[in-house]
């Protein structure tokens, strides 16, 4: 059974360096099995030289094994850090994981202006200024900064609204903005803002509190009323954020709580984070994994992988302790050049874990709860189309535009488990006068996803969202797939919810004609007898199909109208500077702050142009021979 592998490992540690590094297990067909790492690389694959030694789950690992692949490191930082980014992206079958790693967003004050601004920032840290977060909840972070707004009077409009401003805007009159466009604060006086918002963000929020406190008192005593008026107003703000904040870290710092909960070999990390003391999002994450991986494992994987991509808080609250906590804690206060702790509190002495860990089961409980439901739905959906073979993959299709302009369509995924997100996509529909002709979309989308079919799989199922005239656009471009099941979904009538029609065909138009199925609210107002027939079978599940059929149409709409609202707001937001030769972020940036707009850019003259400081004559010739011929 481990004949071949062995010879294998053998090979390989006997050449291996005792040095740090990354192992790769591979399968015959160059699949990977399973990404580790090791502070030393010859004794860690001496352990699989003793196969009957490993856990079930690693003999069944090893026995697959042909290849064994090494990576030598310089550290065991970098070694941790390698594995996180070969799992992620090698997905090995024996390995923990964590499918989603998203981006998280951060509160940004900007270092790129005499007065900063404070945004939402969201992927690589390449804007200069300072960070804070990453934050779990993405409303968390906008509520953050309106509270920031409130206290520390900081400007969120744009570099190029603010140069061009001539009176305060709204945010001045509702007291969030201190006016600095309009000259209402000098650059110092902001400047002491910045900083006190920085402290704030840090946790220094009572030194923030005397400070105001302190300025308002001397304000009164110079009879300057309107200004105490304004401190006094950002005090309470401030008072109402600490009055609001439902947990409080025992000690003060930035942290992140971590717990896990394990049932039925699904497992559930429910994240708690703190910043300023206060608490700021949490969220649940659903790890996989194999069934027989400790708790200790999860956890550890988890924290290597999340905070591979993401900076980690001082402290990492984390029960139970994460296997090989101490390697963990030395990597990622070397990836990040400061001081990060894992700590394992006690509940006696940490009551909040109580609850992190309550949310983590509760999470768990639901997600196991609804795979429940939809496995039961799909095997509804299997008897109601009196399939011979199992549904393997469905995929839904939806189309968005607004009046024929920007349009998009949108392939959703599901299977037995759910929806299989990873393998969604989106359409920018390309047929000249297709925008606007739903039938047209739906057959330039359905001809360029089947061009797929090696590399994507063919579903099992097609549904469509529309009605007949949808089903028999799909059988134009599908006659080659004449047993693939079609469902659409037409809305009811006045659009009314409850009312839609569900009609069923197959890809080719001689296997079978089109006909209404019996479902739920319409279900009374049908008489065809094979619809009837069919919908007998499942009278008991009927309403509870029907649902379940308008929840994967509902999740293609949701998919398709994110995608054309991306890029109706990105085709909106497209400059005249786009494509300008020698004009890249740097430079468009120099000139949108000196003439405030990308029409006045093109209006200018040659002489205008060399006057932009930074920009040069030979840039500014280009410019202006590109508008200007």
């Amino acid at each position: 059974m481990f004949d071949e592998a062995l010879s294998v490992v053998v090979a390989t540690h006997l050449q291996a360096p005792s040095r740090p590094g990354c192992y790769r297990m591979l399968d015959g067909e160059g699949r990977a099995l399973y990404v580790g790492k090791a502070r030393d690389l010859k004794k860690r694959l001496q352990a699989y030289t003793r196969p009957k030694r490993l856990p079930n789950r690693l003999q069944r690992m090893l026995a697959a094994t042909r290849r064994l692949e090494l990576l030598v490191t310089q550290t065991e930082a970098e070694a941790l850090l390698t594995e996180a980014s070969l799992i992620k992206a090698l997905k090995p079958r024996y390995n923990i994981l964590l499918r989603d790693d998203k981006s998280f967003p951060s509160i940004l004050l900007r270092g790129d202006h005499a007065f900063p601004q404070i945004v939402k920032h969201r992927g690589k840290q390449r804007v200069k200024g300072s960070y804070f977060g990453p934050f779990v909840s993405s409303a968390a972070v906008n509520s953050s900064i309106v509270e920031l707004q409130k206290i520390f009077l900081l400007r969120s409009c744009s570099d190029s609204i603010f140069a061009h401003r001539s009176r305060p805007c709204l945010q001045y009159h509702i007291k969030r903005c201190s006016a600095p466009c309009v000259g209402y604060t000098d650059a110092k006086s902001y400047a002491q803002l910045v900083s006190g918002a920085k402290a704030f963000l840090k946790g220094k929020s009572e030194g923030v509190r005397a400070r105001l406190e302190r300025q308002m008192t001397e304000a009164s005593r110079a009879q300057e009323y309107e200004r105490a008026a304004s401190l006094r107003d950002r005090l309470t703000a401030l008072a109402v954020i600490q009055a609001r904040t439902r947990y409080v870290l025992p000690h003060g710092e930035e942290a992140d709580v971590l717990a896990l909960w394990l049932h039925e070999g699904e497992s559930c990390i429910e994240m708690f984070c703190f910043r300023n003391r206060r608490h700021c999002g949490n969220r649940a994450f659903f790890p996989h994994h194999p069934s027989e991986v400790s708790a200790a494992e999860i956890v550890a994987s988890f924290i290597a992988q999340f905070y591979a991509s993401h900076p980690p808080p001082s402290v990492i609250y984390a029960a139970p302790a994460p296997h090989e906590a101490a390697w963990l804690q030395r990597s990622l206060s070397h990836r990040y050049e400061r001081r990060v702790r894992i700590l394992s509190p006690r509940d006696e002495r940490f009551a909040l874990f109580a609850t992190v860990r309550t949310n983590a089961e509760e999470a768990l409980r639901r997600r196991q709860a609804e795979k429940r439901r939809f496995a039961d739905h799909w095997t509804a959906l299997e008897e109601l189309l009196e399939l011979k073979v199992p549904l393997q993959r469905v995929e839904i299709y939806d189309n968005s535009h607004l009046g024929a302009t920007n349009p998009y369509a949108a392939m959703v995924v599901a299977d037995r488990q759910g929806f299989v997100k990873g393998a969604y996509r989106k359409f920018v529909i390309r047929s000249q006068g297709a925008g606007g002709d739903d039938y047209a979309m739906m057959r330039e989308v359905l001809s360029r996803r089947f061009l797929h079919k090696q590399s994507w799989g063919l579903p099992s199922l097609v549904v469509l969202d529309g009605g007949r005239g949808h089903i028999t656009a799909a059988q134009e471009v599908l006659a080659d797939y004449p047993l693939l099941p079609l469902l659409a979904i037409a809305k009811g009538e006045g659009r009314k919810a409850g009312g839609e029609r569900v009609y069923a065909a197959f890809s080719h138009r001689e296997a079978g004609k089109t006909r209404i199925l019996s479902l739920g609210l319409a279900a009374g107002k049908i008489a065809d007898k094979a619809a009837d027939k069919v919908a007998g079978k499942v009278a008991g599940d009927s309403f509870g199909l029907f649902y379940f059929l308008l929840r994967l149409r509902d999740e293609a709409h949701r998919f398709a109208s994110g995608a054309h609202r991306v890029g109706r707001v990105r085709a909106q937001r497209a400059s005249k500077l786009d494509g300008v030769p020698s004009v890249g972020v740097v430079r468009r940036g120099l000139l949108l702050r000196h003439f405030g707009s990308a029409r006045a850019v093109a209006e200018a003259s040659e002489a205008e142009l060399q006057g932009v400081a930074g920009l040069g004559e030979g840039a500014a010739r280009k410019i202006y021979e590109h508008f200007h011929g």
